[in-house]
Formats: C-alpha cells, structure tokens, sequence
C-alpha cells in the first residue's frame, strides 16, 4: 500500500505529499516564523468571532446575561412556533366553507 493523496477537485492521485489543498503547492518558505503564523491565526480567529456577534463580547446587555438572552430567545422561538399552529387553525376554519 504506497501512500498517495487525491487530489478534492480533480480526483488524480497526486504522488507529491507536500501538496495543500489539491492543486496548490508551496513553492517558497513563508515570511512568518511558526510562532508570529500561530499567534496571526490566533489574532484572525478572534477578530472573525467577535465580527460574527460582537454583543457577545459584552457580558451584560440590558441587564441580561449572555446565558439569559439565549433563554429568552428560545421562548419567543416556542412562542411563536405556537401562534403559527394557533394561526393555521384558525386559516382553516374561516376557509372551512368556502372549499
């Protein structure tokens, strides 16, 4: 059994293990020591996850914890989920006659 990866885009057996990520090869070292890479990725990550939700970096909003709003969230999920079936219902009996 030699090893051999394929390559996600073209499915060829690529005999070359320095490939990443199918047809893109490293040619040159890159200008960052392993150390500065991970603490960039660190840094990046980071700057993505409060862009995704930046209120959860607040621990207080409102006066409601993060754990409190995601509480309320979810009964106003339910609540509403429950005004849809109360709803439905009451569509079908005022188009009960006229079908």
């Amino acid at each position: 059994y030699g090893k051999f990866i394929i390559d996600p885009i073209t499915y060829e057996k690529e005999e070359d293990e320095q490939s990443v990520c199918g047809r893109t090869k490293q040619v040159s070292p890159g200008a960052l020591t392993e150390d500065e890479f991970d603490h960039f990725v660190a840094d990046l990550v980071s700057f993505m996850v409060y862009a995704a939700e930046p209120a959860r970096l607040e621990d207080n909003i409102w006066g409601l914890t993060l754990n409190q709003r995601e509480q309320i969230g979810i009964a106003v999920i339910a609540f509403l989920l429950v005004l849809l079936v109360f709803a439905i219902l009451l569509n079908n009996e005022y188009w009960r006659d006229i079908h």
